[in-house]
């Protein structure tokens, strides 16, 4: 991992660990899906390879031990071709690892955010979780895929779909071509936009020079791809600042409407007040006081802030400031025609003292 190539790992667990048997390609134990999912959540006992290991961020969906049980239940929904219930070796969890070389640091963020957005364009609800780790050699994600119940394997496992369609005959080269075409998409869609080579250098057969040469030209590509993306960034956020304004114009528009339809319904509840009012001594000049405020008010705020010739405890909103001009001139009823709801009604005419 010194060079910037990608490391992009696909693999599938079953229920239980898989011992290597004479006459198969598998060298070494595969691992059960409760082996891999502990690891990842760094559960005690099952990550003695990382000498100072921490506990894993969730970017996405449930922790590792939560996704066993899934994998699990989904076995339950589905047969083998004779109707038997799935063995226990047969593959229940897709689990896979995407990394990034550690001096790229300054560019793991954007990976990581990138690299979820990918899987989950890939695998959809399939996708069960993604996992940070930075306490290895190399920041990487692990990520956990299970079918929906009742689908194949093969919807979340490119190689094992082509390796079932085959059968035995030819298998693994087709196994391996479509893992192949699985490395080529993860490279188009992430790996090329940071810089980072399909394969090393002794895949290719490329000398030292060749494979420097080729490094400088997906640096320069990784480069214009950034380049291409801030300008699609600061674009986005611009049209989205415009369309918030345009928002927040027409919400100001609707609100001051509002309030000179609530201005005028009150002016003309006035009006009629000071028509049809039998009006005691002093509370008059309080209306009149009231009236000649209203043709200025334009907020709940300054309303209160203008109606000191009211009793304190009367300074609140204006629909209640209106009521206690009419506490004060002993209305017992509501004006004819209106209510304090700002709704049309035919009741009678108050009663004044």
């Amino acid at each position: 991992m010194d060079d910037d190539y990608q490391f992009a790992h696909l693999n599938w667990a079953a229920r239980r660990r898989i011992h290597p048997r004479e006459g198969t390609p598998q060298r070494e134990i595969r691992w059960g899906a409760g082996d891999i999912l502990r690891e990842a959540a760094r559960v005690e006992g099952h990550c003695a390879h990382v000498p100072a290991s921490k506990p894993p961020t969730v970017l996405f969906g449930l922790a590792p031990v939560e996704v066993e049980a899934l994998a699990h239940a989904w076995a339950k929904t589905v047969r083998q071709k004779n109707g038997a219930v799935l063995r226990q070796d047969s593959p229940v969890l897709a689990c896979g690892v995407l990394s990034l070389p550690r001096k790229r640091m300054h560019d793991w963020r954007r990976f990581r955010r990138d690299a979820v957005e990918l899987l989950h364009a890939m695998y959809g609800t399939r996708l069960r979780s993604v996992v940070e780790h930075l306490d290895e050699a190399h920041p990487h994600l692990h990520f956990f895929v299970v079918p929906h119940p009742g689908e194949g394997f093969g919807v979340v496992h490119p190689g094992y779909a082509a390796r079932t369609r085959t059968g035995s005959k030819g298998e693994w080269p087709t196994y391996n071509a479509a893992m192949r075409a699985w490395q080529d998409l993860v490279h188009d869609k992430l790996g090329a936009r940071y810089g980072l080579a399909r394969t090393g250098p002794q895949r290719k057969r490329l000398t030292r020079a060749q494979w420097k040469l080729e490094q400088l030209v997906l640096a320069a590509d990784a480069a214009e791809a950034r380049r291409r993306a801030a300008v699609e960034d600061a674009t986005r956020i611009l049209r989205e600042a415009e369309d918030e304004a345009n928002r927040l114009r027409a919400d100001a528009a609707r609100k001051l409407q509002a309030v000179d339809a609530e201005r005028a319904w009150l002016a003309r509840l006035l009006a009629q007040l000071v028509d049809e009012a039998v009006l005691e001594p002093g509370v008059l000049p309080a209306l009149q006081e009231c009236e000649r405020r209203l043709a200025r008010v334009a907020t709940d705020e300054e309303w209160n802030a203008t109606t000191p010739v009211l009793p304190p405890d009367a300074r609140m909103g204006r629909l209640d400031t209106l009521q206690a001009v009419l506490n004060a001139m002993g209305v017992t009823g509501e004006p004819r025609g209106m209510d304090l709801s700002g709704t049309p009604a035919a009741r009678p005419a108050p009663r004044m003292r």
